[in-house]
């Protein structure tokens, strides 16, 4: 599901980072789950003089509202502002991808590793795209080469944890999904995928832990929602398990 999700970014999961200062508001708007002031004030920043990381927030308000030609016009603009900064490219293959459209994703993907060949976020969302088309192997080597260059940022892992998970290689996936959780604690997204990998690995209760740690950060994370829903099903609670689908509009 479609979410605005600030700490994708390396300077965003620093509280006393520069950009995490600049944009103290937005951020706490976003935590407080209010993303109509958060893109309110983010919309109101001047162009010029804004961090990168700005820019990249407003185009992914932009894709969440699905305003995909004016984020597409946006990235394109200030790609040519930050000529040097990949994660516009990033940005585009995301777009691209959530617009189904593969070769364009894949080419935006390229694009931002001629720009920056040791670009781990170009190598997680090259990973990303190999999952979408099915080629898991090729999935796990990206996300393997993104986490040799960053082993600190928890992406390239939670692409690992959730290609494994999909081939039903438990272990790995727990492995690989521990070691993001550990990286970034405060991701709704990680807890989630989490959850489902204990889920895959039959630990019903600590899937479920999991599962409600993510609802606590995000309470409308999808896979949290149709994870929980479809665990209590399993586990004889039906009156929780159609709360959970319903809340995530199934």
């Amino acid at each position: 599901s479609l979410t605005v999700d600030p700490r994708r970014y390396r300077e965003l999961r620093a509280p006393q980072s520069p950009a995490s200062t600049a944009l103290a508001p937005v951020l706490a708007a976003l935590a407080e789950g209010d993303l109509a002031s958060a893109y309110a004030r983010l919309a109101k920043s001047p162009e010029s003089g804004s961090p990168a990381v700005a820019r990249l927030l407003l185009a992914d308000f932009d894709v969440y509202r699905g305003e995909f030609a004016r984020a597409a016009r946006l990235l394109a603009e200030d790609q040519k502002r930050f000529p040097k900064d990949e994660r516009f490219d990033v940005a585009r293959a995301r777009l691209a991808l959530v617009e189904g459209e593969g070769a364009e994703a894949r080419k935006a993907a390229n694009d931002a590793l001629a720009r920056n060949p040791q670009s781990a976020p170009a190598l997680v969302v090259l990973g990303d795209i190999e999952r979408f088309d099915g080629r898991r192997i090729e999935a796990v080597d990206a996300y393997l080469k993104a986490a040799a260059i960053a082993a600190g940022d928890p992406l390239p892992w939670l692409g690992l944890g959730i290609v494994e998970n999909a081939r039903g290689n438990a272990r790995p996936a727990l492995d690989s999904l521990g070691k993001a959780a550990s990286l970034d604690a405060g991701s709704a997204a990680i807890q989630a995928e989490l959850g489902a990998a204990r889920a895959t690995a039959l630990e019903p209760d600590l899937a479920r832990q999991s599962y409600q740690r993510a609802l606590e950060l995000q309470p409308d994370n999808y896979v949290a929602l149709t994870g929980l829903g479809a665990l209590e099903l399993s586990q004889g609670e039906p009156d929780a398990g159609m709360d959970a689908l319903l809340r995530a509009n199934l």
